[in-house]
């Protein structure tokens, strides 16, 4: 129950005030135009605007996701740039095996290194990133007895060469989408090891890896008892993206969909030998299969199909599958078999299309005319449609551009990490900003940019996310359009400074309690969040609801 308030007056005018915007709220809803691409404005007070958005069927490209060519690069022979392409125009991503067959018995040389590094330029040049791994052979060779395996490389020299090509990884961080932990076994899939048998030298490995790699790029490994084994697990959403060991290894898949354990994926033992003992006592089919699928929401799950399976590797189940372990990126020329089964099946199209994120913008709530020095609600309701989130970091951006002008600003929305937009969920978020005092008066375009987090490539409109919408993308700079005509206009204001800590009952941040946050919080009554006051969720409790009217009612006109 809500405690007696002092002025009931008060009390009166805000419930009046909720009540008008609830019903403008409802109303507004009922008369949404849905034929259109982008809504006509529908007016919600005299100078706000409600659009929603068309979605897209259209299978286009984004990055770090997608199907991927694979490819082989020899460091020790000149380098095919050909070899470092897209198959289709929708592809963003190819997968390179780095073959150090000939450097099994010695390091690396300057020639060997010059070629790698070239590989990774290449793909910058083209507007891709690579997926990648080291491997020192292909087979055949024993997969029972090590000693008549085809040799891979000892420990020492396996450490050698990661930190020969530590310095690489570093300078091309940007264009990495993913590192596979490879190095070990036939293929580098961790099995047929001539050297790498105990579980110590295969840690040993993976640490050196996670040394290696930028702290911002992710390692994938092929099994998942042995993520288990050296780095336990599944994450959760609270350890994701911390930076911790655990939270920067994902899973590749090379056999999806064989048998029934997908080619030993889903296993504790390896050539009969328990790894793991995370699932003993339980069916360990369906544990691992659990373990993998709670940890792929935050970590990159890709690679390839192995043998045309079916029930399992036909349309329905595979789209099931593809969505329960969060793939993100593909083989596109194996297994053949499997790939055009999908495409007879007729579930191509879709698994083209969702292949790691997709993110739908459905709905657009903000001011249509504000004065110099103003301040600036958007209200955004986004929906990812695709089987996995970004696993990159990705920063989120308003852009402010004149249309009779040349002003630009941009306002980072530092409060939403595309990363946590799960498969699935909608995402409804408000970000406030302050229009400058200096911006000349005239008509502006608002847009949504997530651009590559790299100097590098920020600017580069083919590293910046798409949402699948139609009329939305600007393929010139990146930029996904919001709304084509905010009104600046009026007299300069000078703007109130946020707090460092909002009051209580301030949704919008702008240091004062009043209707904004009122309708902010109406917006989003009776839902649940993990975004604190930017919701409405005064008291962080995780729930929009009357305790936190109250918490607002309490400091309204504060």
């Amino acid at each position: 129950m809500l405690k007696l308030i002092k002025n009931k007056k008060k009390l009166i005018l805000v419930l009046l005030v909720a009540l008008i915007f609830l019903g403008l709220f409802i109303v507004n809803i009922l008369i949404l135009e849905k034929k259109n691409t982008v809504s006509k404005a529908q007016q919600v007070s005299t100078s706000q605007i409600d659009l929603t958005f068309q979605p897209s069927s259209e299978d286009f490209a984004n990055p770090e996701r997608g199907f991927m060519l694979q490819t082989y690069v020899y460091p020790d022979q000149p380098l095919n740039t050909n070899l470092i392409k897209a198959v289709q125009p929708s592809d963003t991503l190819v997968w390179v095996y780095f073959r150090l067959d000939n450097y099994r018995t010695r390091p690396l040389d300057q020639t060997g290194l010059n070629n790698i590094r070239l590989a990774f330029t290449t793909a910058r040049s083209k507007g891709l990133k690579l997926v990648f791994r080291f491997i020192y052979n292909w087979g055949p060779g024993s997969v029972v007895d090590p000693n008549l395996a085809t040799p891979d490389a000892p420990l020492s020299l396996i450490l050698q060469h990661i930190n020969q090509i530590k310095p690489i990884l570093t300078e091309n961080a940007d264009v990495i989408a993913a590192m596979q932990s490879g190095f070990v076994g036939h293929y580098g899939e961790w099995h047929s090891s001539k050297y790498i048998i105990t579980n110590n030298d295969k840690k040993a490995v993976l640490d050196a890896l996670l040394a290696a790699i930028p702290q911002q790029n992710m390692l994938q490994i092929r099994y998942p008892r042995f993520k288990e084994l050296f780095y336990q697990g599944p994450l959760t959403s609270t350890e994701a993206y911390s930076g911790s060991a655990r939270s920067r290894i994902g899973h590749h898949n090379d056999c999806f969909l064989e048998g029934t354990t997908d080619g030993g994926t889903y296993k504790s033992t390896s050539a009969g030998i328990v790894i793991s003992q995370y699932c003993s006592g339980q069916n360990d089919l369906q544990c691992w299969k659990n373990y993998t699928a709670a940890d792929t929401a935050f970590t990159p799950m890709g690679g390839e199909s192995c043998a045309l399976n079916p029930p399992r590797t036909d349309c329905a189940n595979a789209i099931n599958e593809l969505s329960t372990f969060h793939w993100s990126f593909l083989n596109n020329g194996y297994n053949q078999s499997v790939l055009n089964n999908w495409t007879t099946q007729g579930c191509m199209p879709q698994i083209r299309q969702r292949l790691g994120y997709r993110f739908v913008l459905n709905r657009l709530i903000m001011p249509g005319q504000v004065a110099p020095g103003g301040s600036i609600n958007v209200h955004l309701e986004l929906e990812n449609k695709g089987f996995a989130a970004p696993f990159n970091p990705r920063p989120v951006i308003l852009v402010l551009k004149g249309i009779n002008n040349t002003y630009q600003k941009e306002f980072p929305i530092s409060s939403v990490d595309p990363r946590r937009l799960l498969p699935g969920q909608a995402l409804n978020f408000d970000a406030n900003f302050v229009v400058p005092s200096d911006v000349p008066a005239g008509n502006y375009i608002v847009y949504l940019w997530l651009p590559d987090p790299s100097p590098n490539l920020r600017s580069r409109p083919e590293y910046a996310i798409r949402m699948a919408n139609l009329n939305m993308w600007q393929p010139a700079t990146g930029y996904n359009i919001l709304f084509n005509n905010l009104v600046i206009s009026g007299t300069p204001t000078t703007p109130t400074p946020t707090p460092t800590n909002s009051k209580p009952g301030d949704a919008n941040g702008d240091g004062r309690v009043n209707s904004l946050d009122l309708y902010i919080l109406v917006l989003h009554y009776l839902e649940s969040t993990t975004n604190g006051s930017a919701f409405g969720d005064f008291n962080r409790d995780g729930d929009v609801n009357a305790l936190d009217f109250e918490i607002l009612v309490n400091n309204y006109g504060s």
